[in-house]
């Protein structure tokens, strides 16, 4: 049977019974369906109604165009709709990632989808989505999440598995053998992917990323909340450094930053140009570097908000 899962055939005809419209392949098989069980010929006495039919679920309505009357039927091979109803189970519909009670049934061992004893749980939540619901309104904040769930579906691989945990929160399930250093790597991708949407689409979105590594899928629960407690710890340090932004004297950060530029100038002084790559000419450029984005994103903010 052709057609989309969950849509399947869709006919339409008019009064006389005339097909005026179908996508079905072939269509004489589906067409001969409407005829057998009577449907098309009795427009008139059509409301919404399901009809089922050996292995078959009719769906049968009448729509108005161009003030003439239709029938309209969507048939849907009956193994095909319940694949749909559980694709409808266990999917997010805003994210088309999966859902919470998909957690839930591998939790508890109904679904077991990955063949492997050891995994990585990464948990990552959506920085400061309250305030854009609260500022710009909830729209705006579903167009965060489904940003952020493109993201992430475009930074994993095929065998791994990213849930929409709830509200703002995601799982991403990370089957072994994973190479050294791949939740990083992976969370990476992800927070680049964001930065490029950010600029794309003139976006503020950031992400906060925990992650543990588990055994047996019954300890799922406690390697999520291991990931969680991770996850937490980064949000904090986040907050800490805002909270120090938002104290700081610009005038101090200023001085900062030409101080340790000078000591950066003089040291390169002292060095001959084969030891311009030391680790400490590195390590002072890279402070330097640190305090420049201080400074920057202090003057931002307050421009931001100024306006």
């Amino acid at each position: 049977m052709e057609g989309r899962l969950g849509s399947g055939v869709i006919v339409i005809w008019n009064v006389r019974g005339e097909i005026v419209y179908t996508n079905a392949t072939p269509e004489d098989i589906y067409i001969d369906i409407l005829k057998r069980t009577n449907i098309i010929g009795n427009l008139e006495m059509h409301t919404s109604q399901t009809i089922e039919w050996n292995n078959y679920s009719i769906f049968v309505d009448t729509i108005y165009l161009d003030d003439e009357l239709y029938g309209i039927a969507n048939i849907v091979y009956r193994e095909d709709r319940i694949d749909y109803y559980r694709y409808l189970a266990y999917n997010d519909c805003m994210t088309d990632l999966y859902n919470r009670n998909f957690w839930e049934h591998m939790k508890s061992g109904d679904i077991q989808p990955l063949n492997c004893d050891w995994y990585t749980i990464i948990l990552i939540d959506v920085d400061n989505l309250k305030n854009v619901n609260d500022e710009v309104g909830h729209g705006r904040g579903d167009c965060v999440l489904q940003k952020i769930a493109q993201a992430i579906k475009s930074s994993i691989r095929k065998t791994d598995i990213a849930i929409r945990y709830g509200g703002d929160e995601f799982i991403i399930i990370l089957p072994a053998p994973y190479e050294k250093f791949g939740p990083e790597k992976v969370i990476n991708r992800i927070r680049a992917k964001v930065a490029k949407i950010n600029i794309d689409e003139s976006m503020q979105m950031s992400i906060s990323a925990g992650y543990a590594m588990g055994k047996g899928w019954g300890n799922l629960e406690d390697t999520a909340n291991r990931a969680d407690y991770e996850m937490f710890r980064e949000k904090k340090a986040k907050k800490q450094l805002l909270t120090m932004l938002d104290n700081a004297d610009i005038n101090d950060i200023k001085r900062n930053v030409e101080y340790a530029r000078e000591r950066l100038n003089k040291a390169i002084e002292l060095y001959s140009v084969d030891c311009l790559d030391s680790e400490l000419l590195l390590k002072m450029s890279r402070e330097l570097d640190e305090l420049i984005k201080i400074y920057m994103g202090i003057i931002k903010d307050r421009n931001n908000r100024m306006d």
